[in-house]
C-alpha cells in the first residue's frame, strides 16, 4: 500500500494540475484554443509544463542543493516557506502571461488563477500550521470541474463527460486524502484545511474573473 500511495502522490503532484487541466481542455475541445487537435498544441503544452511545473521544481531542487531545505518532500512546516515563495513567483508569471495572451481562453486562466490563489493562501496559513498541498490541489480540481459543469457545459464540455469526471475525481480525492494519512505526511486537520483552501481558492478565482 505504501508504494501505491507514493505513486499516486507523485502522479498527482500539486504542481502538475495546471498541465493536466490544459491537456483535458485540449482533448475535449481544442477549438477554443484555436486548434483542431491536441497534436497541434505542442508549443502551448510545453509552455504550460515548463512554467507551472518544471521551473518551480528546479527552484525547489536548488533550495535542496543549497541546504535551505532538507528534503523535497518538505515535511517540516518552515521548510515550505522558500518553495512556496518560488512557486508563487512562477505561478504569478504564468497567470499574467495567460491573462494577457488572447489565444488563452478564460476557461484555462480561471484554473491557473485559482491555483495561484491557493498557493498564496497556503503560504500564509503555513506560517501558522502545515496543510496538505496534495488535498488542496485535488479539491481545487474538483471545484473547477463543478464550475465547468454549471457555467461551460453547454458549449465547451459535454455534461455527461463532466458527470464522469466529477465522479472519478471525487473518488480520487478520497484516495489521495487517505494516502496522505496512511503515509503519515499529514494529520486529519491538515487534510481538511487543504480541502477547504482548494475549494475556496477556485471559488475566489471564479467570482473575480468570470
Amino acid at each position: 500500500m505504501k508504494l501505491f500511495f507514493n505513486v499516486i502522490s507523485t502522479i498527482f503532484h500539486p504542481l502538475l494540475y495546471a498541465f493536466y487541466v490544459l491537456i483535458l481542455i485540449l482533448l475535449v475541445n481544442p477549438y477554443i484554443f484555436g486548434f483542431n487537435h491536441i497534436s497541434k498544441a505542442g508549443v502551448i503544452l510545453i509552455y504550460s509544463f515548463v512554467l507551472s511545473f518544471f521551473i518551480p521544481i528546479i527552484g525547489i531542487l536548488l533550495l535542496k542543493g543549497t541546504g535551505l531545505i532538507s528534503s523535497i518532500k518538505m515535511d517540516k512546516k518552515m521548510e515550505r516557506i522558500g518553495p512556496l515563495i518560488v512557486t508563487t513567483i512562477f505561478y504569478l508569471w504564468f497567470f499574467i502571461n495567460c491573462k494577457n495572451n488572447t489565444s488563452i481562453p478564460l476557461i484555462y486562466s480561471l484554473f491557473v488563477f485559482g491555483a495561484l490563489i491557493s498557493i498564496i493562501l497556503s503560504f500564509v496559513i503555513n506560517l501558522v500550521i502545515k496543510l496538505s498541498l496534495h488535498t488542496m490541489s485535488i479539491a481545487g480540481w474538483c471545484t473547477y470541474l463543478f464550475i465547468l459543469f454549471f457555467n461551460f457545459s453547454d458549449y465547451v464540455f459535454p455534461a455527461p463527460l463532466l458527470y464522469r469526471l466529477i465522479l472519478v475525481s471525487t473518488i480520487l480525492l478520497g484516495v489521495i486524502a487517505m494516502g496522505r494519512l496512511y503515509l503519515r505526511a499529514h494529520i486529519p486537520k491538515e487534510i481538511y484545511l487543504g480541502l477547504f483552501i482548494g475549494v475556496i481558492a477556485q471559488a475566489i478565482s471564479y467570482f473575480i474573473l468570470y
